[in-house]
């Protein structure tokens, strides 16, 4: 049974305004009489007792002069309200009674009381009824049409929606919802001014009742008042919000309390910030009807936030704030509302426990060694004599199994525990998962009372990224780039992919014991990643180079080696310099000018041809590019090329003249097969000195 219906909307205005007094009887079709007012210190209405998680704002409402009742100091709480009286509500609401308005309407006003013209005239104006709507006044009004009304009302005032198409997490019954009506329901409840009952339904085409119109009225107030707090620094005031929403409904056993101030406040004097104990003397947190409640509290400045211990089910609590020892920096009160009530939502009834789901989910794969399995039930879990399921009893409930081989095996109770949070069970392991391994999770259906569904999942660990190093051979080329590539995403321990400046924490490149330097670049997707290792100044000729990989600093680990090893091949053919007899190379040396007629780079061995980096072979003419002759300070000049099988010969110089010279040889390869670098080094130079 639904003990209380979530329906909010605004609250009804029905005497006393800028139109006159109007002093109507109960019963002759009129709004209720203004003599019901609550003043300060008396209560305003008699019969709210069906309606205590209401009655403290009801009784704000009227205290504040915005809710009238009848003669009798009655409310009628459970009254339907009639489609005129929301629209008195609304006005007032809106403070628009002192609001201009025409003398005709698109509605038969001789089908409306006449103390109700002025507000039908304002709400019309004030674009508060569709073009296509009727108006039956006194007809009930519906939940769906008030939500309208209220939507219309803000206008262009409408505060930003939370999901700007307004609609997230729909309706139970969203399918009863007018189409005309489903954005305006969806404002409401995303505005926290409508919201559904305990099964996510919203009962579009129910009569609203006059409490809530209260409530709604009161929501409105309280969180415009919550937005505008930093802007206004007069009285001292304080806001509840519950999980974020000013409802007073359908709460959960649960909730974050957080109670906002309109400034900074201190305890009795200013100057005195709250400490948690003083908090507990100023804050009374209790059931209506029946004990206190424990409760821990977070101080921040203006906002506290109020964690109880235990709540029930379907229960009525208040909070009381002792406004005489909450103080602002000017010594002032909170004078202000200074009470809240809260009722929780009823306990969900099942006709069978269920399993409403579990994470992972059955036959998942790729599942991280730390998952924790969460199991969700339709309600907190009994054994077979209906006690409730707790920590210190679960494990008589549950067993898991691990696959080998062809068997499952039991895994022990020691290498996981589980946490009881009511209907919530989380299944969490001790290191004790495998990589690439088959678990199975099973209830002990036996120990559990009128347990309905499956009972057992099984999951797949995430298997161990393979790693291969390139090149593979163990000699390498003195140029050949370094790569590591894992056949999955590897990612870091926070299960973030790695970025480039990460790759030194767990790549290490050594020659001979001694680190080396390098420069790394990255490729990665979500299938594989790819790390290059680039080394400034290119291997060395003949040098042992180990690469490790620390899998301690990657997510999951690795599968396979952790290191390889290569050897860089021997140098590459040398080159002699010839003048008219070998001198060594890169030696400078003076040379006569008179003698010179041509210079010969002496190869010790034969070779097949020359080439450049992209494999094409070079001649005399192409080869210009590679072997260039330069005097200092001046621009290269004309020679000859000559290439043979084991010289390079250049002669017929043009313009020798005495001064220093550089003879240049660059990117020059032989073997068309492989294209090894001729040189040991790139470019090299030789430096000389013509003299007369």
């Amino acid at each position: 049974m639904m003990k209380r219906l979530m329906v909010f909307t605004l609250i009804l205005m029905l005497v006393s305004s800028s139109f006159g007094v109007f002093a109507a009887q109960e019963g002759k079709g009129g709004p209720p009489d203004i003599s019901s007012r609550g003043k300060s210190g008396t209560r305003a209405f008699l019969d709210l007792e069906t309606v205590a998680w209401g009655q403290n704002e009801a009784e704000e409402m009227a205290s504040s002069g915005k809710l009238l009742g009848y003669e009798d100091h009655s409310f009628r709480p459970n009254n339907a309200v009639t489609h005129l009286e929301a629209i008195t509500m609304i006005v007032r609401m809106m403070g628009w009674e002192d609001e201009t308005y025409p003398a005709t309407s698109k509605f038969d006003l001789d089908e409306i009381p006449e103390w109700g013209h002025p507000y039908v005239l304002i709400a019309e104006s004030m674009g508060v009824f569709d073009e296509t709507d009727a108006f039956e006044a006194s007809s009930p009004a519906t939940r769906q049409e008030v939500a309208n009304y209220v939507v219309n009302a803000y206008g262009d005032n409408l505060p930003e929606l939370k999901s700007p198409e307004g609609l997230a997490m729909r309706y139970t019954d969203d399918d009863l919802i007018s189409e005309k009506y489903q954005v305006a329901v969806y404002q409401m409840k995303e505005l926290g001014l409508m919201i559904g009952d305990h099964s996510a339904r919203f009962n579009p085409t129910s009569s609203v009742r006059r409490i809530e119109m209260a409530m709604i009225m009161h929501r409105h107030c309280n969180t415009y008042r919550l937005r505008n707090l930093t802007g206004e620094e007069d009285n001292l005031r304080v806001s509840l919000l519950i999980d974020d929403e000013t409802s007073r409904f359908n709460v959960a056993v649960d909730p974050a309390i957080t109670a906002h101030f309109s400034k900074e406040v201190f305890y009795e004097t200013p100057g005195d910030t709250f400490n948690a104990t003083e908090v507990q003397e100023v804050l009374l947190f209790t059931e209506v009807e029946g004990d206190e409640i424990d409760y821990s509290v977070a101080i921040d400045d203006d906002l506290w936030t109020i964690t109880p211990e235990t709540l029930d089910y379907d229960t009525d609590y208040a909070l009381i704030f002792d406004g005489e020892k909450i103080v602002d920096d000017e010594g002032q009160k909170l004078t202000e509302q200074t009470a809240f009530y809260f009722t929780t939502m009823e306990e969900p009834e099942y006709d069978e426990l269920t399993l409403i789901s579990v994470d992972p989910s059955d036959a998942q794969e790729d599942v991280p060694l730390d998952t924790e399995v969460v199991f969700t039930f339709s309600e907190p879990v009994k054994d077979e004599e209906g006690t409730l399921v707790l920590d210190s009893t679960v494990m008589e409930t549950i067993e898991v199994y691990v696959k080998s081989g062809p068997d499952w095996e039991i895994v022990p109770q020691e290498d996981y525990e589980v946490d009881v949070n009511d209907e919530v069970w989380t299944l969490v392991f001790d290191e004790a998962l495998e990589y690439n391994t088959l678990y199975r999770t099973g209830l002990k259906t036996d120990e559990i009372a009128a347990f309905l569904g499956e009972s057992t999942f099984e999951f797949k660990t995430v298997g161990l990224s393979n790693l291969t190093f390139s090149p593979e051979g163990e000699e390498v080329a003195v140029d050949e780039p370094i790569t590591l590539e894992f056949d999955t995403a590897v990612k870091d321990l926070e299960g973030d992919p790695f970025n480039v400046t990460d790759i030194a924490g767990f790549v290490t490149l050594e020659m001979n014991g001694d680190d080396v330097t390098y420069v790394a670049e990255l490729l990665y997707d979500t299938d594989s990643t790819t790390i290059t290792l680039v080394v400034g100044d290119y291997l060395t000729y003949g040098a042992t180079y180990e690469i490790t990989v620390d899998e301690d600093e990657i997510l999951d680990g690795v599968e396979g080696a952790l290191t390889h090893e290569f050897t860089v091949g021997e140098a590459p053919l040398e080159v002699s310099f010839n003048y008219p007899e070998e001198i060594s190379l890169g030696l400078e040396e003076e040379l006569l000018l008179d003698s010179l007629e041509s210079i010969t780079l002496l190869l010790d061995e034969d070779l097949d041809g020359f080439y450049d980096a992209t494999g094409d072979a070079l001649d005399n003419t192409t080869a210009l590019d590679h072997v260039t002759l330069v005097k200092t300070g001046d621009e290269t000049f004309t020679y000859n090329l000559d290439l043979s099988a084991n010289t390079i010969t250049l002669s017929s110089f043009d313009l020798l003249e005495a001064g220093e010279y550089v003879l240049t040889l660059e990117d020059i390869y032989y073997d068309a097969a492989d294209l090894k670098l001729y040189l040991e080094e790139t470019p090299l130079n030789f430096a000389f000195e013509l003299i007369e």
